[in-house]
């Protein structure tokens, strides 16, 4: 019983660590389409740059 509670609270927090990386990815991409016009917004690609010159697309 004590494993089953330990590896609850162990695992539990992780269900909730992809949820909030959406969430963030969700408001850069707001934030870089917002001074589009709506018809460009709906194809627009956002690109993020990383430190070492490599890009994710977002």
């Amino acid at each position: 019983m004590k494993r089953i509670l330990l590896l609850s609270v162990i695992l539990a927090p992780m269900v909730f660590w992809p949820s909030v990386d959406v969430s963030a990815q969700a408001s850069t991409i707001a934030k870089a389409l917002a001074p589009l016009p709506a018809r460009s917004q709906e194809g627009a690609t956002v690109v993020s740059w990383n430190d070492d010159y490599t890009y994710e697309v977002l």
